[in-house]
């Protein structure tokens, strides 16, 4: 231990960083194939990209108690530990959070090493997983409007003199006002007040270029999309033109009001199309396209966005970073817009995503020729919608198969991304967890990976013994006398091969 000092800088340096980076946590492990619970021995984004390395924070937090262990070590441990130990600080809703916060920002020597804030409006974000198996609620998590101290912290960010990333964080569910509710206590006008505050405390943060809002809630404010009345909303709206101009590093984790008791109702409501559908690439995207390197876009459990609700994402010309979550692969535009990326597109992380093999919905909605489901601008709401079309037909179902596999995209990224020396394919089912570790994620092939859409809840076959599967459960809103055949693919030594291939000629690359 007493020759580490005499060690080279560089060696000291790695020896900090594998401290310092906490292990993900291993998938939760459902019913596999074959292949299926085989990781592909690739390694995550960090050991690969080396422009990655230096402007990522790949991961949520440093390893805490490593680290204090560590400087222990010697004196130059210690100094090499200090600015990593501190460059991510998490404020909690808790009173003892937000002095420690103070105290590090009013600490010159410790300011300096600051690179990253979250903030976390909740102690337990993800209330869909704490309180679905727990009777007792915890009295500090009872309260229906921000902390002062909470929105007073936030205000000071732009303080860290060198602070390059912003993370907020709020709770998993959302739309209600009554705590009592299955939607919880953060409505839309404590969303707001969070939102606009993370934005006001960032204006002077002139060196930010990395921002992640997990659990954003799918309702836009309407100050953005040019109803701000308010002098709040005014000011929320400069605020935020000001900050996302200068933010090449963009991460959304998108949470919505669902029905746990009956799924299928999730994507009948009319907030996830117009969200999915408009508001999210209007407003969220398209202003800043030109200027995104990296993006990450989760849904959540309930939601494969994509098809439906159906998501048409711009273009974004110098997009070296892609990372999908809950993303569903139906058409052939869906593929196309991926490899319109041929120019630029160096890594591509797809989590949870799947490929619909068959597709069952209601023929007033869709144009069968390009098997794509139709919007239009719903004027009769305030603000106006963006609804699937009403295309004055029966209202019979329409069923279609989608015959392109894994293995036909592997191929197809090989040969239409020229520049991509990353690629990651999983399904992390990490819950909550599943964001934060999307740049760590290491590529398996999971039965999850194909589903099928009936009407409105989509189903993949994980669970399924194949002999065991009736095809008949998934006539139930079929017109009478059309037979739906839904089977898992069966190319699992395809994908495997493919996706070996494909890693193959990644690293071959780098």
């Amino acid at each position: 231990m007493s020759n580490f000092p005499n060690l080279p800088p560089e060696l000291l340096s790695r020896i900090v960083n594998h401290v310092a980076t906490p292990p993900p946590p291993d998938p939760k492990r459902r019913s596999s194939s074959a292949c299926a619970g085989q990781h592909v021995p690739d390694g995550p984004t960090y050991a690969g990209l080396s422009y990655a390395n230096i402007a990522l924070a790949t991961s949520p937090a440093p390893d805490i108690a490593s680290l204090r262990s560590l400087r222990l070590v010697s004196k130059t441990f210690e100094q090499l530990s200090t600015p990593v130990l501190f460059s991510v600080v998490r404020i909690l809703p808790t009173t003892a959070s937000a002095q420690r916060y103070t105290k590090i920002l009013e600490e010159l020597k410790l300011n300096r090493h600051v690179r990253k804030v979250v903030f976390q409006t909740r102690l337990h974000p993800d209330r869909r997983g704490v309180y679905r198996f727990r009777a007792d609620r915890l009295e500090s998590e009872e309260y229906t409007e921000p902390h002062a101290f909470f929105l007073a912290a936030m205000l000071k960010a732009a303080k860290f003199p060198n602070l390059t990333h912003a993370e907020l964080i709020f709770t998993t569910q959302c739309g209600g006002s009554d705590w009592d509710s299955d939607t919880g206590p953060e409505t839309q006008e404590f969303r707001f007040e969070v939102l606009s505050t993370f934005y006001a405390g960032l204006v002077e943060a002139k060196k930010l270029f990395n921002l992640s809002i997990k659990s954003l809630q799918n309702i836009t404010p309407q100050a953005l999309t040019g109803r701000a009345s308010t002098t709040e909303e005014m000011a929320f709206k400069a605020n935020f033109d000001v900050v996302m101009k200068r933010v090449t590093q963009l991460g959304l984790g998108i949470t919505i009001e669902d029905y746990d008791a009956e799924p299928a109702h999730t994507l009948t409501m009319p907030e996830v199309h117009d969200f999915f559908a408009f508001e999210l690439s209007e407003y969220w995207l398209k202003p800043f396209a030109t200027q995104l390197e990296y993006l990450k876009i989760y849904g959540n459990e309930e939601v494969y966005w994509g098809f439906y609700p159906a998501c048409d994402l711009p273009h974004f010309p110098a997009l070296r970073t892609l990372i999908l979550g809950d993303y569903s692969f139906t058409s052939e535009k869906h593929v196309k817009w991926i490899l319109s990326h041929t120019d630029t597109l160096e890594e591509l992380i797809l989590d949870d995503a799947i490929i619909g093999v068959g597709v069952t919905i209601r023929e007033t909605h869709v144009d069968i020729t390009s098997q794509t489901v139709v919007y239009e601008k719903d004027y009769s709401s305030n603000p106006p919608g963006c609804q699937p079309k009403w295309r004055g037909r029966g209202s019979t179902s329409q069923y279609w198969r989608y015959s392109t596999r894994w293995h036909h995209l592997f191929k197809r990224f090989a040969q239409g991304l020229p520049k991509l020396k990353h690629l990651a394919i999983n399904h992390s089912h990490w819950d909550e967890r599943a964001y934060e570790h999307a740049d760590a994620l290491c590529s398996a092939v999971r039965f999850e990976r194909y589903a099928g859409l009936d009407e409105t809840v989509w189903h993949d076959f994980d669970g399924y013994d194949i002999d065991d599967f009736d095809p008949s459960e998934w006539q139930e809103h079929a017109q009478e006398g059309v037979r739906i055949q839904m089977e898992k693919p069966d190319c699992e030594e395809e994908d495997w091969q493919a996706l070996n291939e494909l890693l193959g000629e990644l690293r071959r690359r780098r």
